[in-house]
Parts: C-alpha cells; sequence; structure tokens
C-alpha cells in the first residue's frame, strides 16, 4: 500500500502503473508459496534452488543403475 501512495503521489506515476509495481512483490511470494512450500515436503524450496543454482552434484553421473560393490546379491 505504501508503495502505491508513494509511486502515485510523489513520483506521479499513473495509477495503473503505480498499482502492477505494488502488486508485484505479492505476486512474487504467492507465485514462492503456492509453487514451491504448498504441499510439498519439507525442504523441496531449498532443494530446487541448490540444484538450480549448483547443479545436480559433484559426483560424475553414471549411466544406468549402479550397485553397491559389497552388495551380495550381485555376486553368483
Amino acid at each position: 500500500m505504501i508503495v502505491l501512495l508513494v509511486l502515485f503521489s510523489m513520483l506521479r506515476w499513473t495509477l495503473t502503473a503505480s498499482a502492477l509495481a505494488a502488486v508485484a512483490p505479492l505476486a512474487v511470494v504467492l507465485l514462492y508459496i503456492f509453487g514451491f512450500r504448498q504441499g510439498k515436503p519439507a525442504g523441496y524450496d531449498r532443494d530446487l534452488f541448490e540444484l538450480w543454482l549448483g547443479g545436480p552434484g559433484f559426483a560424475p553421473e553414471l549411466p544406468g543403475k549402479t550397485t553397491h560393490p559389497l552388495d551380495d546379491s550381485s555376486h553368483v
């Protein structure tokens, strides 16, 4: 509300432009809540942002299914 008043009154923006600028932070917060938090497991948002910023991890991606070398089911 304060952003709307400052932009409209002090900076002489149009009402539409100042309303859009004032609603933008609210829209970002609602997108974050409903897109990354609501109904998701704990830590989902942090894990997703970490994946986007840092990649899948520091270990190489191996093709196919990998098994532990000491797993007894892999021996005959």
